[in-house]
């Protein structure tokens, strides 16, 4: 084969190599076009639902801390709102209140009565003790001490203040207090740990401020977060409130009636 046959051997071959691709994906595009199309809609179809699943919050996807749920109620709402989704996620309330419940109330031994089994020194003896155990919410940090070894002596005077143990699921008691009036002890708790919600208010007071907080918007952000507490409380005993072992009261002189709130 002639130089000059070889060359335009190699051009006719460049030739068909530059429209072999084209043409083949051309033919397959003619040849499928029903089940290509078929396959777009469906694609089109699943990427709608899970769009409309996200904005309408039916969906949460994970990412890191957060989730596309929370993300997408902070971008999608006014700002008010936006903002108290961003509270809702920073506050320290749900997290202590089910440590609260999890880690201490849940605990305790309930007896055959359905209430907890307390016992006393030999001098509480003579005073009756009613079955039910109160935990106290106050409204406001304002009226609990931060330093304080124990708010019940705080809201209830420490004189009469007597301690108790309740048995617990763990072999050694709980150290617990009753308060003494008249002739009868009220078991009762002020959760040590809402003193670490005025910690952080008093931590990141200075920041919500400089955020553009004002300090009665932080106050309400505070006793709201008393509120959650209490809220989460009452949600996570309800069985033991409905048999009598349990009370919720944000009052502390409702300590001395024997019902519920």
């Amino acid at each position: 084969m002639s130089p000059a046959s070889i060359e335009l051997l190699k051009v006719i071959l460049g030739f068909i190599a530059k429209i072999a691709y084209p043409l083949v994906l051309a033919l397959f595009l003619v040849l499928f076009r029903r089940e290509i199309a078929s396959v777009g809609r469906m694609l089109l179809i699943f990427g709608q639902k899970i769009t409309g699943g996200i904005e309408r919050g039916d969906l949460a996807l994970k990412y890191d801390k957060w989730t596309l749920e929370a993300a997408q109620k902070v971008r999608s709402e006014n700002l008010d709102s936006a903002a108290r989704t961003i509270q809702e996620l920073l506050s320290p309330a749900a997290p202590l209140a089910l440590g609260y419940v999890d880690n201490f109330l849940g605990g305790f031994v309930i007896g055959e009565t359905g209430c907890f089994k307390y016992e006393r020194a030999d001098e509480l003896r003579p005073y009756r003790m009613v079955d039910i155990f109160t935990v106290y919410i106050p409204r406001t940090l304002e009226d609990i001490e931060s330093t304080s070894q124990s708010l019940v002596h705080d809201v209830y005077g420490k004189a009469g203040t007597k301690n108790i143990s309740i048995q617990s699921k763990y072999g050694r008691a709980f150290t617990g207090f009753a308060v003494l009036h008249g002739d009868t002890l009220y078991p009762v708790d002020v959760p040590k740990t809402l003193t670490s919600i005025q910690h952080v208010f008093n931590y990141r007071g200075e920041q919500l401020r400089i955020g553009g907080m004002k300090a009665e918007d932080i106050k309400r952000l505070e006793e709201q977060n008393l509120t959650d507490f209490a809220n989460i409380v009452k949600e996570r005993t309800k069985a033991l409130q409905q048999s009598g072992c349990i009370r919720v009261v944000r009052k502390s002189e409702v300590l001395f009636s024997e019902h519920h709130e």
